[in-house]
């Protein structure tokens, strides 16, 4: 299953693929998994800042392997309305209008750039990427509101000769490709709701899974 792809601006790279994993409550779910989509995904959000849980891994699929690729995550929201879990149903209801949206921000992997056969190789996994609810965040975390639906997005970059790690501060001015995974849909919340999902976290943070 390929991503959906909502923006082709690397010239020459259509046959470029990403494929995804992430630990769901409902088992590990691929990038090539025919699965219906975990309904109930959940990442805990602080006030100072949290792993984000899943884990978003990708690979790609269709680099050139001389050229050099930036890989950024960033999270945009589903729609524009807030939520609240129901206990008796186990299922998440709307609660009213969404909180004023939090500023956008763009995660690069930490080891950005690749070179395109590194790529072809490896899964990039965003295990370090935080989150937090706090607004006045100076550490580069990804902000966003509790009781929210969230949508990761993964930017692949491709980089100029000569300016391979200057900063990619606005996505519009590079030549990008953006892969977009509605299994990867998520609410973010401060505490877990559902208990199975917590029990997924532990068995996880052990590694028993």
């Amino acid at each position: 299953m390929e991503g959906q792809n909502s923006r082709w601006r690397i010239r020459g790279f259509d046959d470029s693929i990403a494929n995804y994993q992430l630990l769901s409550p409902f088992g590990k779910v691929s990038g090539r998994c025919r699965s219906a989509p975990p309904r109930r995904a959940t990442s805990r959000l602080a006030p100072t800042d949290l792993r984000m849980f899943p884990t978003v891994r990708v690979s790609f699929a269709g680099c050139r392997a001389e050229a050099r690729y930036a890989v950024l995550l960033d999270v945009v929201p589903v729609d524009g309305k807030r939520y609240r879990y129901a206990y008796h149903r186990s299922s998440w209801l709307v609660a009213g209008k969404a909180d004023p949206p939090a500023p956008a921000r763009l995660y690069p992997h930490p080891d950005s750039p690749f070179a395109g056969d590194q790529l072809r190789k490896q899964v990039v996994s965003f295990e370090k990427v935080k989150l937090t609810n706090n607004e006045m965040d100076k550490n580069g975390q990804l902000v966003l509101n509790s009781m929210h639906k969230y949508q990761p997005r993964i930017h692949l970059v491709l980089r100029r000769e000569g300016a391979v790690n200057a900063p990619i501060v606005d996505l519009e001015q590079e030549e990008f490709k953006t892969f977009i995974f509605p299994e990867c849909v998520f609410t973010a919340v401060t505490a877990y709701q559902n208990q199975l999902v917590s029990v997924i976290k532990h068995l996880y943070d052990n590694k028993l899974v």
